[in-house]
């Protein structure tokens, strides 16, 4: 038995060296690993949050339906943050439960603690499995394994393209000609100030409203995705929460007027909405005062989740930050569409070494930061860490690409074959 036992934890691959840490908010209603009480153990050992506003509910004489706060005693080892009181609970200190809840019910946009209780943990990673590989499409791929209590599973991975340059082709002087779409490399332009990394946003599944109908979504061609995260913990399902273009979750408290505009078009980080003189000089001046605002904007909302959230290890060795891509370089034109003028917010990126190639054999490293929503609930994961991979593999599962077989196929290339210089 033992020696079936080495045989099979031998055969776990550890692609990668992984330091990290996570942190998960697992919400007391809608999470499916609360629900079920798959890893009781890790729950009740957990900082409750319950700042809902459920409480005490005199019609019934009794908790309301949901609430997980202090008294119902759950917890072991835990601790509880906000709550309310039982009206005969004479030593309960209603005043200080609603001062622990403060700071969070003053949250201006990673609200989530205001809408359920939540169960958070954290814990640094301790990785029993780890895979890297380099696909048929060209995209970096990293997942990693982590035991839970009752046998339970962690796991997150996440996706970059290597090679990830948008392109376009157009019509010069009667010939096709491919450039960079924006006239740029957008990984160099992304990474200006990454100090030796070149990084690549996790932005699959970003979108802008139409700021003439926030019915109307614009989501970016998938030309322009240059990376993709995901996760289960234990029961609960993640995917990442990609770049914003602007305080969408909040847009109707924009368009009730419950919320003061950010810019001068209410919840969108649009830094040029009129385009009707793109000669006019103050234009660039207006552009650049609202990056310093979205700037500053994103330091404070950053600290809603690594202080108010409590997403920063008790090591203090990592700490949920936010990044802004304010797209200056871009050149303007007439049209609202496009990422032209307009502002991004991201908490979800991976950065790799500047000058790292991807063939298999090489040796990968960098570091990343995830967070993720749930799927089927409103609890949050984040990871932090770095990695490094000694020997790239290739994908053992690769497949063609179909359309580049098509295309050689037919002598129809891309571009009519043209490439950038």
């Amino acid at each position: 038995m033992l020696l079936a036992l080495t045989s099979l934890i031998g055969c776990a691959p550890q692609d990668a060296e992984v330091s990290a840490h996570w942190f998960t908010w697992l919400a007391a209603n809608s999470s499916p690993s609360v629900e079920e009480n798959s890893i009781d153990g890790m729950l009740e050992e957990a900082t409750a949050f319950e700042c809902s506003g459920r409480g005490w509910d005199s019609d019934t004489n009794d908790w309301e339906g949901g609430y997980i706060g202090p008294a119902n005693e759950y917890l072991t080892a835990g601790q509880y943050v906000g709550g309310d009181c039982a009206p005969d609970d004479g030593s309960c200190d209603a005043a200080a439960l609603a001062a622990e809840c403060e700071d969070i019910n003053n949250t201006y946009f990673h609200t989530f603690l205001q809408d359920d209780g939540f169960y958070a943990m954290q814990g640094e990673l301790e990785s029993y499995r780890s895979e890297a590989y380099i696909n048929s499409e060209n995209d970096f791929q990293l997942s990693v394994h982590q035991s839970l209590d009752n046998g339970e599973d962690f796991r997150f991975q996440f996706t970059i393209a290597a090679d990830f340059a948008p392109v376009e082709c157009i019509d010069q002087n009667g010939e096709t000609v491919v450039q960079y779409v924006d006239d740029k490399e957008w990984i160099g332009q992304w990474s200006d100030t990454e100090d030796g990394y070149s990084i690549y946003y996790l932005n699959a599944g970003s979108y802008q409203l139409n700021p003439s109908s926030t019915d109307d979504y614009w989501f970016l061609v998938s030309e322009w995705n240059s990376g993709f995260g995901s996760a289960k913990f234990s029961s609960d399902e993640f995917n990442v929460l990609p770049g914003e273009y602007g305080d969408y979750e909040h847009v109707e408290d924009y368009e009730d007027n419950t919320r003061e505009a950010l810019f001068s078009n209410s919840s969108h980080f649009l830094a040029v909405s009129d385009r009707s003189d793109l000669t006019d000089a103050t234009i660039q001046d207006t552009y650049a005062a609202y990056s310093d605002k979205l700037s500053n904007y994103a330091e404070t909302w950053g600290e809603e989740m690594s202080s108010t959230a409590g997403a920063t290890s008790t090591d203090g060795n990592y700490v949920f930050s936010q990044k802004v891509e304010d797209n200056q370089w871009r050149e303007l034109d007439a049209g609202i569409s496009g990422l032209d003028g307009w502002m991004e917010l991201h908490h979800s990126w991976v950065r790799v070494k500047d000058n790292t190639s991807f063939e298999p054999g090489s040796v990968v490293e960098g570091d990343f930061q995830i967070m993720m929503g749930g799927l089927d609930s409103g609890s949050r994961l984040l990871v932090i860490g770095t990695f490094k991979v000694e020997d790239l593999r290739d994908d053992p599962w690769g497949y063609t690409f179909f359309e580049d077989e098509k295309r050689e196929e037919n002598n129809t290339p891309f571009c009519d074959g043209s490439t950038i210089e």
